[in-house]
Parts: structure tokens; sequence; C-alpha cells
């Protein structure tokens, strides 16, 4: 069957380059409400982000019958983009204090909220929100540990470049989607303390 709309076009693989330049600031201001033996802390975090793309150009690595283009380097007179960028987060936590064979926290609960867009430039990336939690426990032995993390995150649209501020599974480094899941569980023990000491050059006090 023909395609009526919209019109076909052929498509090429091309390979882009660029200059870019940055410049970014933030401001936090942590609420420290620790007592006894647990640390709690409320940190609110707001980062600015300039971005300037220049001299962007564009080759050609393959060519169609129906497409015109040349192998070569082509300036197809596009505008230089500025990207500005506002980041904000909450990030909270409280912990327990550990000992020092312990592999990671006994006791702790760590949230993180983060919200992204671009309300200034001329280059709209959409908006992107997220919400993050671990919680640690003991293990099932002395010194061994149990983390336990949950992350969501929602993008305004599929056109979104912000990369993922979720934790990926493993083996899987981006996922892209308007709507994001992720779970994980992970066990930390140590395999053994062989307090071996190579002199001035290093110490390895545990093996985990």
């Amino acid at each position: 069957a023909n395609r009526i709309s919209p019109l076909q076009k052929d498509t090429i693989l091309v390979y882009r380059t660029l200059k870019q330049w940055g410049w970014e600031n933030s401001i936090k201001l942590p609420f420290d409400l620790s007592g006894g033996k647990y640390s709690t802390r409320i940190i609110p975090k707001v980062t600015y982000n300039l971005a300037k793309l220049t001299n962007i150009k564009y080759t050609p690595l393959a060519t169609t019958q129906t497409n015109s283009l040349g192998l070569g380097e082509y300036d197809f007179g596009g505008k230089n983009i500025t990207q500005e960028i506002m980041e904000y987060q909450i990030f909270a936590y409280n912990i327990a204090k550990t000992a020092p064979r312990d592999v990671q926290y006994q006791w702790a609960q760590v949230l993180e909220l983060n919200y992204r867009h671009t309300p200034f430039g001329d280059s709209k990336l959409g908006e992107t929100w997220s919400a993050e939690g671990r919680l640690y426990f003991p293990g099932f032995v002395k010194h061994h540990g149990i983390k336990l993390y949950g992350g969501y995150q929602n993008r305004s649209s599929y056109n979104s470049r912000f990369s993922n501020m979720i934790k990926s599974p493993r083996g899987m480094t981006d996922i892209y989607g308007k709507d994001i899941f992720s779970t994980g569980f992970d066990y930390a023990l140590p395999l053994f303390y062989p307090d071996w000491n190579m002199g001035p050059l290093a110490y390895f006090k545990r093996v985990k």
C-alpha cells in the first residue's frame, strides 16, 4: 500500500559535530536534625545549568537513491542552540551509626525528589520529575546488610532529552519511556578481612 499522509521521506544516517560550552551553579541549604545515634538531614537544592551549542554540522554516512546529498560535510543553516535547565531537589536521610565492620548502613532511610525543566532559553526539552527511596536493614548475619530500592520517574513527553534520574537495572545503561518504575534488592556481606599491608602503597582491610 502507498502511504497517503504523511508523505514518505527517505532518512539517512548522519554524524553530527558541534562545539559546546556550559556553566552550572547550585545552591543548597542543609537542615541538620540529628540526635542521639541517628544522623538526620534534609537538603533542598536548586541548580541552574546553561549550555550553548554552536557550529553544528552534519556528515551523511550513507546515501539513498532518492536522496541527492552526497557524502561530505554539510551546514544546514541551523541556528545555535541555548539550553537553560533548572533542577530542583530535596534529599533527606536518617542514618543510624554503624560499626567499623558493617559493610553498609544497618538502619537507614533515604529519600530523593527531583524536578527538571527548561523555563528559559530557546530550547524546550520538556520536563522530568522523579522520586527515589532506599531502605537499609541488618542482614541475616552480623555485619551483613540488606538494601531495598524503589524509584519512579515521569517525563512530560517522549521527546524529552533529559537523561534518567532514577537507577537503571543492572546490565542496562538507560531506560526510555514516559513512566518508569524501578525496584532493586541488594544483600551485602564481607567475604573476608585480609588485613594485607603493602607498605606505603596499599592496605587491604576488607573484601566484600
